[in-house]
């Protein structure tokens, strides 16, 4: 429960929840309007993907913690639709190699 925390950062298969920047903001919208976007690469750099976003979080704020005991919890909703896979990653493998 978030009332209970110290800190609290939410993300989802959807992106972040309570999106606070412009970039947050097209992120989420990307991720909740694009249809069959595991199609083609993703325009979504990978450090604006949501696991590197949510690594650079939490170090972040275990770094502003170094002086104080603290209990850390970092959850990924990755690997998980809606699949978004930018270059170099997405030419790596054939479509066509993908078991249906």
């Amino acid at each position: 429960n978030s009332k209970d925390m110290d800190f609290w950062s939410e993300y989802s298969h959807w992106g972040k929840n309570k999106p606070v920047t412009e970039g947050e903001r097209a992120i989420s919208k990307f991720i909740k309007e694009a249809v069959g976007q595991y199609l083609e690469p993703s325009p979504i750099p990978l450090k604006d993907q949501q696991p590197t976003r949510i690594v650079d979080e939490a170090i972040e704020w275990i770094e502003s913690q170094k002086d104080n005991p603290f209990f850390v919890w970092v959850s990924f909703p990755e690997p998980h639709n809606p699949y978004q896979v930018c270059e170099p990653y997405y030419s790596m493998f054939a479509p066509e190699s993908y078991p249906v």
